[in-house]
């Protein structure tokens, strides 16, 4: 494979890391829910300002918005107008995409490394950098409880049965389990586009080679 055999050991310590936060959550959740906010405050503010920007494509009037609020469970939210709108899911999927996209883009460097190397080692400040408003933009990429019961409230189309069903299902556990899954998602993103990107460039290898082939062949 392209990729070396420490790839599986990295999934399994994700996983591990993930289940040892869930416990110690269980226990510290105030704590640990405010310091991991103000860790990925950044992807806070990102996700609010794209809200807001996607709320105003719509036409959606926001009453109060706050970007970050440090030492607070709820670092960040917006509230809006009780009427109701006839307008689509954007305003959450378009955060939801971009914070992704972002995540992926930022944390790259370090997904790649890790994925062909043994170890990760580097000198370059910002590929730490990157790392960490990477992993902050992964983790406010999903939306919050909060935000899906208020847009269920102000959108009228068939689009609340999706709603309905996120909130009944994947907010089913309690907010201290999301907390993880935030974190499992800002790392597993990087990895997952990674071996993509290698595969997709793997097989543009193979099919340029036997391109070439042919092309010698035929001489």
């Amino acid at each position: 494979m392209f990729y070396n055999t420490k790839f599986l050991d990295i999934i399994i310590f994700i996983i591990n890391f993930s289940g040892t936060l869930i416990f110690s959550n269980l226990i510290f959740t105030p704590l640990i829910t405010i310091i991991s906010n103000l860790i990925c405050f950044p992807g806070a503010i990102t996700y609010r300002i794209i809200n807001k920007l996607f709320c105003d494509r719509q036409g959606i009037y926001i009453d109060k918005i706050e970007y970050f609020k440090p030492l607070a469970l709820e670092s960040h939210y917006v509230i809006y107008q009780s009427r109701e709108s006839k307008k689509n899911i954007s305003i959450i999927i378009g955060p939801f995409i971009i914070n992704t996209l972002l995540c992926a883009l930022f944390t790259f460097e370090f997904s790649i490394l890790t994925v062909l190397k043994t170890s990760f080692t580097t000198d370059k400040v910002w590929t730490y950098l990157s790392l960490w408003l990477g992993v902050s933009f992964g983790y406010f990429a999903i939306p919050t409880k909060k935000d899906i019961q208020q847009i269920r409230g102000i959108i009228t189309t068939p689009n609340t049965k999706f709603l309905t069903f996120i909130d009944k299902n994947i907010y089913y556990f309690k907010s201290n389990i999301m907390y993880i899954l935030r974190y499992f998602y800002a790392f597993i993103i990087p990895f997952i586009v990674s071996i993509l990107f290698l595969t997709l460039y793997s097989l543009f290898q193979k099919i340029l080679i036997i391109n070439i082939i042919k092309i010698h062949n035929s001489k």
